[in-house]
């Protein structure tokens, strides 16, 4: 049904700030399942649940079960902003609805490629949550795909300008890391990564400051890594200023974020064992 301006009203005035933040989120992440919103904004999860259904219940957002094929493996329902949330989002911040209104839609009817979206979400989110305990560093924000490419078409245009998955900003030590991210799921030839690169390469070569941009890319196995780094060599230009590539593996990233998580355990029992 048509939001009404009393309908709008009463809806903003019954959001709480959590509430708009994940609004927010959704519009610029565009996907996010039940498990990331709840990690980037919930204490528990029973208290994200009440509220995700709150959310849905009132049409704001779409709840959508995922099923990992070819089985029948349950995963965390997605999420994802509705037309009626768009607006009253619209509300909320005081803009246009229908620049957001039609994100949504966009969202809604073309969603081919949700596991790329999630997988790349899933990467700044675990960054955010691990970072989180650190006391003089951490994830300051980051950029979804859209407006991120959206932003660099507008510099180079639609046929020179890269393709990121993302863009973040790490604060460490009253400095910065700003980066952008290349998730691979597997489903990538070797040689369109690289045509990839070539694109950053283009784009940064002999800029001021190209060699503090950073493109770190992420792929499924260390094979495909190797391949990476064999097809990368010829493209890097010898004697021109560029920007810098970095490559890891979701393997080597879950081991990090294992021995990073245990080595907390670790700081909190160890005041307990003393005594």
């Amino acid at each position: 049904m048509r939001l009404t301006r009393q309908d709008t009203t009463e809806l903003v005035r019954a959001l709480t700030t959590r509430d708009i933040a994940i609004l927010m989120a959704l519009s610029h992440y565009r996907y996010l399942d039940r498990d990331q919103v709840e990690q980037l904004f919930f204490p528990s999860r029973r208290v994200s649940q009440r509220r995700i259904k709150w959310l849905r219940d009132h049409g704001l957002v779409y709840r959508w079960p995922m099923i990992e094929p070819p089985g029948w493996t349950r995963l965390h329902s997605l999420l994802l902003l509705s037309p009626r949330g768009a607006r009253v989002l619209a509300a909320c911040l005081g803009q246009d609805p229908r620049p957001l209104v039609r994100l949504s839609q966009d969202c809604r009817d073309h969603c081919f490629n949700v596991g790329h979206d999630l997988g790349a979400n899933a990467f700044f989110v675990a960054l955010a949550v691990e970072s989180r305990s650190l006391a003089d560093e951490g994830l300051y924000h980051w950029v979804g795909e859209d407006r991120c490419r959206r932003l660099l078409r507008e510099d180079a245009g639609p046929r020179h300008a890269p393709a990121p998955d993302g863009w973040g900003r790490y604060l460490i030590s009253g400095r910065e890391i700003t980066f952008f991210l290349e998730w691979d799921r597997g489903t990538e030839s070797v040689e369109r990564l690289r045509r990839k690169s070539g694109n950053y390469i283009r784009f940064y070569a002999n800029r001021r400051q190209a060699n503090s941009v950073h493109v770190l890319f992420v792929f499924p196995s260390a094979g495909k890594e190797a391949a990476y780094h064999k097809s990368l060599a010829d493209e890097l230009p010898g004697d021109k200023l560029c920007c810098v590539f970095w490559t890891t593996t979701v393997e080597m990233l879950s081991a990090t974020r294992l021995s990073a998580t245990a080595r907390s355990r670790k700081r909190f029992r160890s005041p307990m064992a003393r005594r």
